[in-house]
């Protein structure tokens, strides 16, 4: 079984905290710079295309109520909007959340590029694969 640093990320937005690094590059040239990890230029240089999870800002969406219902609309409202920016080259969606301010897939730099601005987009981060076959903790 696999888990993903994503899973990680959908705590954390849920309890209401998202770590963003302090070395993360935001010029802020800008109110709506998002944070973005500062070894993913590096590794787009060397893949052309990168696993991220983008977080999404949590801006109402004009004529909104904020009900619990239409909080969850808006979190997919928000969501298409960042994806309608892509072409099918820049970001290859591999996870998406219903409720939760979370998109996972794989990014290129012009993808980056797109959303670095973007209003709904807080951070794209690097996702980190990590196996939990083998026991972490031996218990002999």
């Amino acid at each position: 079984m696999r888990f993903t640093i994503i899973t990680m990320a959908l705590l954390l937005l849920v309890t209401g905290g998202l770590f963003i690094n302090e070395g993360s590059t935001n010029d802020g040239q800008g109110p709506f710079t998002a944070a973005i990890d500062p070894l993913l230029t590096e590794a787009l240089e060397e893949a052309g295309q990168v696993k991220v999870w983008i977080a999404v800002r949590n801006l109402p969406i004009p004529g909104s109520t904020w009900s619990v219902d239409a909080r969850a609309r808006d979190a997919t409202e928000r969501q298409v909007r960042i994806l309608s920016v892509l072409d099918e080259n820049d970001f290859t969606l591999t996870y998406q959340s219903e409720s939760a301010g979370v998109l996972s897939g794989s990014i290129t730099e012009s993808g980056v590029e797109k959303l670095s601005h973007h209003p709904f987009v807080l951070a794209i981060d690097m996702t980190i694969d990590v196996d939990i076959d083998s026991p972490l903790i031996s218990t002999d």
